[in-house]
């Protein structure tokens, strides 16, 4: 909503920024399991975009089903709303009997049963679809291979690994992990069912779907302990003022953190299950419902050093060594300061005493400095921490020149491993790898010499025959998409993501970039979301790594994309872009253009020839009928994909009064 005096086209560009934000950390929560920013900064992006457009479709996306096959659920499995203040549960629910239980930090999980027998586990995915991990679940501690006979079922929870299964254990180490969180979602998500017995993965149920005569949540929560189902501790309350909520809530967080279970909030919702189903849904969100989230977890400590690391790319970033302090549930010594400007800004020095916290729950991030004594100090390094050589300044960076620097070489070799998708190959093993290189005289290793290790070799360096024989078997030919090769690369600002963007654009394909042709730059310039700084990047990364993609497609088995129709599929040519809540998950509507020769567009402007809008659309439809691109409604796509001449008219009504008297325009 524009507020008084403000400018229309500041308020789109500002919407605009929130949504790709929001979308981006979407992607990095639900579908990478790498979260960047902590809780409350995403819910404070979500509830800005909120106030200004609440019909963004954005706010509906809870991820992405990305692995394994598809398996659409019954009933969608949503996200909450989430709320910071009992003033907000008491206007929501004042009066209400609720059932109040711990809002629990693992992976969302369905089992389904039939006729008694667990013949299905599937995971949230996008909420409307998710993916099967049947034979992965069968090795969750704690779910029921048979329940009770009574028809089709379905036991709703989360999967999770307990805390003193993970920290102290899993945190540590060359294979070290992030949090249980991200641990989870990895051991449910392996090809190898034993991985997930590894993993110690656990299961705590919370609802049931399927048995009618269970009138409230915490009846059904009583039925899943009878078939001997772990389940959460469920508190029945009814609230009338604000602070018996905020007295209950605080207590509960006491009583929650001692559970075995990381746990972020608190789940409060209907228990009466008939007034639960009448309020119905929000988006993706149940109305009758809400997560109160805890605020992160602050600690302080005193700064006892300043160390210096040099990355892939030659950028040397400050870190700051902290008194080792424990903070949700692990035990923090460093803390990134992110670039020499940002050291500055902040003011942090050697003996200071700061407040930090752990963005997500993952990641040390200083919140400010709260004591400066007299004696602190900051000494900004003068030359590369790794080979000596003298520091450049540019902008707000401190960089190492020297091509041949360790650190650099290490850290490139670090992020090709990664990108190609080998594992076993890190830590002690690399450095290891890495100091035997710099032993064999004056000549120059190339990173892509790592895909070129022999067990003969590798036992040269002091590895054991059977880990020699791993390491060789992950390195040697292995398979990856054209978009992890040019990843591999490691161009400054292009990430896998940013090639899929690139080659979606239909500028270019993977042949040509493979072959190093470099596409026109203000072409790539104009691609939504990639700009004149990344296309400047992406031809200056493609004229200094000639080599190094030569060298990779020697080595790499580049799998095929999927065969694409003749120059005259049916969408040939035409370009589309979707909007609003439609019946089907985006992404499935995009591969069923890209299979018909259409190509998909983030934005819509002139050139764009059909904006597929289904309900919410937004801004975007707004924009469409001003650029004069042809609206087509979900029913007016599907008839078009079928190859009709003209389009019947919509099953239901269409999402705007001008969808219903437009006149369609065909190829």
């Amino acid at each position: 909503m524009t507020q008084p005096g403000q400018d229309p086209r500041q308020l789109a560009e500002q919407i605009a920024e929130l949504e790709r934000q929001i979308a981006f950390h979407n992607r990095r929560y639900y579908d990478q399991d790498q979260p960047l920013i902590s809780d409350p900064e995403y819910d404070r992006l979500r509830r800005e975009l909120e106030t200004l457009k609440p019909d963004s479709p954005v706010l509906q996306d809870v991820g992405h089903a990305a692995f394994g096959e598809k398996y659409r659920h019954p009933v969608m499995m949503g996200s909450l709303q989430k709320c910071h203040a009992a003033a907000e549960i008491l206007k929501k629910f004042a009066g209400a009997e609720l059932t109040l239980l711990p809002k629990i930090d693992g992976c969302s999980l369905s089992l389904h049963y039939e006729n008694g027998s667990l013949v299905r586990a599937v995971t949230r995915g996008d909420g409307v679809e998710g993916e099967l991990i049947t034979a992965n679940a069968r090795f969750v501690q704690d779910v029921s291979a048979a329940i009770p006979p009574r028809g089709q079922v379905e036991v709703r929870g989360e999967a999770y690994i307990a805390k003193a299964d993970f920290y102290g254990k899993m945190d540590q180490g060359d294979a070290a992990l992030a949090n249980p969180r991200n641990a989870t979602a990895g051991g449910l998500r392996q090809k190898d069912p034993n991985f997930t017995r590894e993993r110690r993965i656990r299961f705590v149920a919370y609802e049931l779907l399927g048995v009618l005569e269970l009138t409230t949540h915490a009846a059904k929560v009583t039925a899943l302990q009878s078939w001997h189902f772990t389940t959460p501790p469920v508190e029945i309350a009814v609230f009338t003022e604000e602070g018996a909520i905020a007295a209950t809530l605080e207590r509960l967080r006491a009583e929650f953190e001692k559970l075995p279970y990381e746990i972020d909030g608190v789940v409060i919702r209907r228990n009466d299950q008939a007034a639960y189903d009448a309020e119905g849904w929000t988006g993706k969100c149940p109305k009758a419902a809400l997560a109160f989230k805890f605020e992160t977890e602050k600690k302080a400590a005193r700064v006892i050093g300043i160390d210096w690391a040099t990355s892939r790319n030659g950028r040397v970033c400050p870190v700051a060594l902290i008194e080792p302090t424990l903070i949700c549930g692990s035990t923090v010594s460093r803390i990134t300061l992110h670039n020499l400007e940002w050291l500055q800004a902040q003011d942090v020095a050697v003996g200071d005493l700061v407040r930090f916290e752990k963005a997500n729950e993952i990641i040390p991030k200083l919140v400010e400095v709260l004591e400066r004594p007299a004696s602190r100090t900051v000494l900004f390094p003068e030359t590369c921490p790794s080979c000596a050589t003298a520091l450049l300044r540019d902008g707000v960076d401190l960089n190492c020149p020297n091509p041949d620097c360790p650190a650099q070489f290490e850290e490139t070799v670090i992020h090709l491993l990664d990108e190609l998708g080998i594992k076993g190959v890190a830590g002690a093993t690399l450095e290891k790898i890495v100091a035997w290189f710099r032993t064999q005289g004056n000549r120059k290793f190339h990173p892509w010499e790592v895909l070129d290790l022999t067990r003969d070799k590798l036992v040269a360096m002091g590895f054991g025959p059977k880990q020699a024989e791993n390491i060789e078997a992950a390195v040697h030919r292995p398979r990856a998409a054209a978009d992890q090769v040019l990843s591999a690369l490691g161009i400054p600002g292009w990430g896998r993501r940013f090639f899929e963007i690139l080659l979606e654009s239909g500028i270019c394909t993977a042949a040509e970039l493979l072959a190093g042709a470099i596409p026109d730059r203000d072409k790539v310039a104009a691609v939504y979301s990639l700009g004149e700084k990344r296309a400047d990047a992406l031809l200056e990364g493609f004229r200094t790594r000639v080599t190094f993609l030569r060298e990779l497609q020697a080595r790499v088995e580049i799998e095929q994309p999927a065969s694409k129709p003749a120059d005259g599929g049916l969408l040939a040519g035409k370009s589309f872009c979707i909007t609003g809540t439609l019946s089907r998950p985006r992404e499935e509507i995009q591969e069923q253009i890209r299979k018909l020769g259409g190509v998909i567009r983030e934005a819509v402007s002139a050139k764009l020839h059909f904006l597929v809008a289904g309900e919410n659309a937004g801004s975007k439809l707004a924009k469409a009928h001003s650029c004069g691109v042809t609206v087509l409604t979900e029913a007016e796509f599907a008839a078009l994909c079928a190859g009709a001449s003209q389009p019947p008219p919509p099953a239901t009504a269409a999402p705007t009064k001008d969808l219903d008297e437009m006149q369609l325009r065909l190829f």
